[in-house]
Parts: structure tokens; sequence; C-alpha cells
């Protein structure tokens, strides 16, 4: 989404140096993700590394713009907080994924929430970060899960980054009493009707010649789908989620699950980076080159043992999601 708003502030005029120190703070930060991807030695801490970078850039806009605004005469009314959302809100961000932020207020979302938006929002999107956003009031967003619960999953992955924080726990305690308690069967019905059908639609094998690391069988988003049928089940059991992971679906299971997870996330950053893009397709084409970047042999038997491999990965995380289906009904 675009920002449409003005910005209440112009943080460059109150630093004319901000907008080269942002770029340059991004830069080093992802070269060094870039240096980490390259070895082929990191997936998962890569993508968290990348979160985290981002972290400490969006949260220090959002607490200038907050601060400028209070300067100026033009501070909220009401409290909000910043929080990350979808795989952002999750700590793991792709070499070249959008980044999703949502602005969270206490009542509605007015004219000065939505400019606080657009001014911690400016200087990214001038450097070119790919940053969706929302601006929601807390009774908004519980009325848009409550209409769509098979979407309140988003509600799960939400982290504070900066703010006030009593209205994220606020959020997340009605988000449980009003949706995923009450609702909890209809939920992850939803969930298995939406995995069915995008599995019909990327590949519903997890021995696929070509496949989409995110949103074929057995990939990233059949790990996200686990997480938040775990998350749902361990809250009201009071269990943390890798306790209510390893309890589900047994520790053998548990540890496969990791095993895969970063697999599938080594792999994806290399199409990233060598794509200079978003690309999740692991094609044939690309597949050889892969295969080298993470340790596997030239030949064409390397590439055979990688593409295997990953299959074996992908195997793992559709039965567990089997699995938890079953459980689940």
């Amino acid at each position: 989404m675009s920002i449409h708003a003005a910005p209440a502030v112009d943080l460059g005029s109150y630093s004319p140096l901000l907008g080269c120190a942002c770029s340059d703070y991004l830069f080093e930060h992802t070269a060094r993700m870039r240096h980490r991807v390259c070895t082929g030695e990191q997936g998962i801490g890569a993508a968290q590394y990348h979160a985290r970078a981002l972290d400490g850039l969006i949260g220090s806009l959002f607490c200038a713009a907050t601060g400028a605004m209070v300067a100026r005469g033009k501070g909220q009314s009401q409290g909000v907080v910043l929080l990350a959302a979808g795989g952002y809100g999750r700590g793991l961000v792709g070499l070249h994924s959008a980044a999703e932020v949502l602005f969270l207020c206490g009542k509605t979302a007015d004219e000065a929430i939505v400019a606080l938006a657009a001014s911690t929002l400016a200087p990214l999107t001038t450097m070119g970060l790919r940053i969706g956003y929302a601006v929601r009031a807390v009774d908004d967003v519980i009325q848009q899960g409550l209409r769509d619960i098979g979407r309140a999953a988003n509600l799960l992955d939400l982290r504070c980054l900066a703010g006030d924080r009593d209205l994220a726990s606020r959020l997340l305690r009605r988000a449980r009493e009003t949706i995923f308690t009450p609702h909890r069967a209809q939920f992850i019905r939803l969930l298995r009707n939406e995995t069915v059908l995008r599995h019909e639609r990327y590949g519903g094998s997890a021995y696929l010649r070509e496949p989409e690391l995110n949103l074929s069988r057995g990939g990233l988003r059949d790990l996200d789908v686990i997480s938040w049928v775990l998350q749902t089940r361990g809250s009201d059991l009071g269990l943390a989620h890798g306790e209510a992971e390893r309890r589900m679906l047994g520790k053998g299971t548990s540890a496969a699950l990791s095993g895969a997870r970063e697999h599938l996330w080594r792999a994806r950053n290399l199409l990233h980076l060598r794509a200079g893009r978003r690309q999740d397709r692991l094609t044939s084409e690309e597949q050889p080159e892969i295969a080298r970047m993470l340790g596997y042999p030239e030949a064409k038997l390397g590439v055979e043992r990688f593409v295997r491999e990953h299959s074996l990965h992908a195997a793992t995380v559709a039965a567990a999601i089997d699995r938890l289906w079953e459980r689940a009904r």
C-alpha cells in the first residue's frame, strides 16, 4: 500500500543528513546479509539478521517522527504502537521480500495517526525499500478478523517494534478471547481449505521437479500454517510454541521441521540473491548453481542429491501438516 497522506513532519528538515544516514545503514546491513547468504551457511540466521536491521531502522524513524510531531504541537491524542506483521512479524525477512507494518491505535484511526505513518515511512520509500502498511484501531482489527476468520492468522504474527506496548497486548488478548478461542474449529477448517487450494495452484506434491519454495506443498507457508495452528492450540493449554510443537507432533518431528525450515530458507535466500529480486521458484536452471553454493558437488549427481534432499524436507513438512489436521480434527 502506498503512502497517500502528506507527512506531518519532514524528518529531513531536522537532520539534512538523515537520508544519507538511512541509506548507509541499509546498505551496510544489506551487504552483511548478502555475505551471510553467499556462504550458504545461514538460512534462518540471515533472514533474522535482515529483520533485526529493519527493526532498528523503522523503529528509530517511528520514534523520531513521534518526537518531531510533539515538538510541533501535532502530537497524537491517543496511544499508538508500531507492529511488524506477516513474515516480518515472525522475525524473518528474505533478501528481496517486502516488510509489512501496522500502525495500531486505541480509538479511531484519525488523520494524526495516518500522518505519523506517512512521516515514519517517507524516508524508507524514498530509498526504494518495499514497505506494506496499514493504519487501524483495535476495534477495527478485531471486527475485520471476525468478518474473515481465515485471514485472522495475521494477528498471530504481530510483533511490537515501538510505541504503546499495552495496545499490542490488548489487541492480542481480545483476539484470543473473541476469535481464536470461540472460533478455533472454524479457523483451523478455513486454514485447511486455503492450504488445499494453494497446493492445487502451486503443486500438491512434495516431490515436484521445480517447487515453489514458499507456496508448494511442504514449503515455508505450510510451516507457517503449522505454527498458527499450534499457537491457537498451545495458548489454550498454556504452552509455549516449541513445547506445543513437541507435544502435538513429537520431538523427532519437531527437530525434523527445524531442519526443513533451515534448508528452505537457505535455498530461498540464494534464489533472491541470484535473481536480484523476489524469486521463490526453484527452477531447473537455478538448481545447479544453488546446489553448488550449498556445498553439493558440481556434477549432475550433486544436483540430483540436492533435489532429492529438498524433496525429503518437503515431505517431512507435508507429513507434519497432515498429522496436524488429523490431531486438530
